[in-house]
């Protein structure tokens, strides 16, 4: 039987951030794929955006992690030469009701240490000539990027330290015995590798996974519910300098516009429950699209907008907003497994602060 020392299950961009951290502690790293190329699920199917940590609770995982992560990412960008623009964001009101969820908003993002601007229409209208609100909140802190390069230099830090990534690799399940935990690869061989440590980063297949391995305790593991968000592409120059948001719903952040590093862009992510991986966008979601678009650019055509792309982003309830959830041995019952579930929006920002977090448990274990 093959032996490794540290062996993360997935290559999204959590696996890759954790799958570095632990590479420069001295760790073997062996990182698992079952896709042809890292980061080819969540991590490449959302906005591309660095958050500011404006919606999340206060003392939340996600709060914290975003807050520590967007700092984090800054730098490694500059350090890692990695193309981004710091371009700031308009969360926009259009009505009295939505101007109070604003003032919510702005305490909110205070408590945790996020500084934003009130901008009333005029404000708005010299910063941002097409929109139409009654107010906004000005983030100067928010950002886009290109994350496949952060992917790969994630990658290359990994392999730099002397550590692998395997793709086309499924693990399927595993147990854990004397020796340590043993992993079970979905191949002809049925082969299997045992591991010292082992840290479930599979994101939309972290609970099955999970379920797969004998000797885990079922009873913490939470449910998972897809959320597939479509992306319309705009066909045209963009009309907006910086991001821009409407009022944020329960399980999502509305319908935004989010400029890319060409000088268009494109608006989503919608939400759609679904019970299956369908990235295909459904053309009849245009008319939603344009409706929600339109209240805040009236100029808008529908002829401006183009299927574009989607995600699915994982959750672990249908019913409220629900925090990141990291399970340590305490929680999955198993010396040495992790397991990360219901890592959705900010986690593409919040990754090398939640890689950090997972070093200090692990070291220190």
């Amino acid at each position: 039987m093959n032996k490794a020392d540290c062996v993360i299950i997935g290559a999204g961009v959590i696996g890759l951030a954790i799958g570095r951290a632990l590479s420069f502690l001295g760790r073997d790293v062996l990182v698992l794929e079952e896709n042809e190329h890292v980061g080819m699920g969540t991590s490449s199917r959302n906005s591309e955006v660095v958050h500011a940590g404006i919606y999340y609770p206060e003392n939340s995982l996600k709060a914290k992690f975003c807050v520590q992560g967007r700092k984090l990412i800054y730098d490694f960008f500059h350090k890692y030469n990695i193309n981004y623009k710091k371009l700031g964001k308009i969360i926009i009101g259009t009505n009295e009701e939505e101007l109070k969820a604003l003032e919510l908003l702005e305490h909110n993002a205070r408590n945790n240490g996020v500084e934003l601007t009130y901008l009333n229409r005029i404000d708005v209208k010299k910063l941002e000539p097409e929109i139409n609100c009654s107010g906004s909140l000005l983030s100067n802190e928010s950002g886009i990027f290109d994350s496949h390069s952060f992917m790969l230099a994630l990658q290359s830090d990994i392999e730099r330290n002397n550590g692998a990534i395997v793709k086309k690799c499924r693990v399927k399940g595993g147990e854990l015995n004397k020796n340590g935990i043993v992993i079970k690869i979905d191949d002809k061989e049925e082969s299997k590798v045992i591991c010292k440590t082992v840290i479930n980063c599979s994101g939309l297949g972290a609970q099955e996974l999970s379920n797969n391995f004998i000797g885990i305790n079922k009873n913490k593991i939470p449910n998972i519910f897809y959320a597939k968000g479509n992306y319309f592409y705009l066909n045209k120059k963009a009309p907006f300098s910086r991001l821009v948001y409407p009022i944020p719903g329960k399980h999502s952040l509305g319908i935004h516009f989010t400029p890319d590093l060409s000088g268009r862009g494109r608006f989503g992510p919608d939400i759609e429950w679904t019970d299956i991986i369908n990235y295909e966008v459904d053309s009849k979601r245009l008319a939603s699209f344009y409706s929600d678009i339109k209240k805040y650019w009236p100029n808008v055509k529908s002829e401006m907008l183009s299927p574009g792309y989607a995600g699915i982003r994982t959750k672990v309830n249908k019913t409220k907003a629900s925090d990141f959830i990291i399970h340590t041995p305490k929680e999955t019952g198993c010396e040495n497994f992790y397991s990360l579930y219901g890592i959705d929006s900010p986690g593409l920002t919040s990754c090398l602060s939640i890689a950090e977090h997972l070093k200090k448990v692990i070291s220190s274990a």
